[in-house]
């Protein structure tokens, strides 16, 4: 019996590429599920910003999701240090462990709809706040489509992450966000680099395109 093919992960096809990501980078994910989106962010990006001691902020479409990408940042920058303390009462050092997150201060994981009341509210403030982390990332990118009929406020998020793109590398992540990616690589003339890998189960499609402030405004 032939054996499963090797199933090709973002990871793999990315390799050391993401170093040299610039301001003014859109990178685009367009993979199905279980292709190592997530993966990727949290075990290869994420390590690489806290050596660099830049932040990222993470952007979800819901509360649950929100939670659980929280709670495995926490798993992986779980550290714990041995700490003495004297005790009087026992007249002795008393040991006890001390739990910390070490990526506490690297990455920030919030909700579309936060960033929506965040702009309402003070729309310059925002795009400073979010102009102080060196990556954005927009997971489940897709929500601008599937929301739009339910969230008046929606647009907020596409304006505002746009605008971003000028300033910051942000990484748009999607297994159905295809309306805006293939808008993306039709409003620039600049070359797209795109890697597909098929296996049995999944089309795993990844891909990089760079679109500064400038050649934003020359395609409106």
């Amino acid at each position: 019996m032939a054996s499963e093919p090797k199933r090709t992960r973002i990871t793999e096809l990315v390799k050391e590429n993401f170093k040299n990501w610039r301001d003014g980078t859109r990178i685009v994910f367009d993979a199905g599920v279980n292709s190592g989106k997530t993966y990727f962010i949290l075990n290869v990006l994420l390590p690489w910003a806290y050596q660099k001691h830049w932040k990222i902020i993470y952007l979800c479409n819901r509360v649950p999701l929100r939670n659980e990408i929280q709670q495995e940042v926490e798993r992986l920058g779980r550290t714990e240090e041995k700490v003495g303390r004297w005790d009087h009462d026992l007249q002795q050092i008393v040991y006890e462990i001390r739990v910390t997150n070490k990526y506490k201060d690297t990455i920030r994981v919030e909700t579309y709809q936060w960033m929506e009341s965040f702009c309402k509210g003070n729309p310059k403030g925002t795009m400073n706040y979010f102009k102080s982390f060196n990556y954005i990332v927009a997971d489940e990118y897709h929500y601008l489509l599937t929301d739009a009929a339910i969230n008046k406020y929606i647009d907020l998020s596409y304006v505002t992450l746009n605008e971003l793109t000028k300033y910051r590398p942000v990484i748009f992540m999607s297994a159905t966000a295809h309306p805006f990616f293939h808008r993306w690589r039709d409003e620039t003339n600049e070359v797209c680099r795109r890697t597909t890998v098929i296996s049995h189960r999944t089309t795993v499609m990844w891909s990089v395109r760079s679109f500064t402030g400038q050649m934003l405004r020359k395609s409106k």
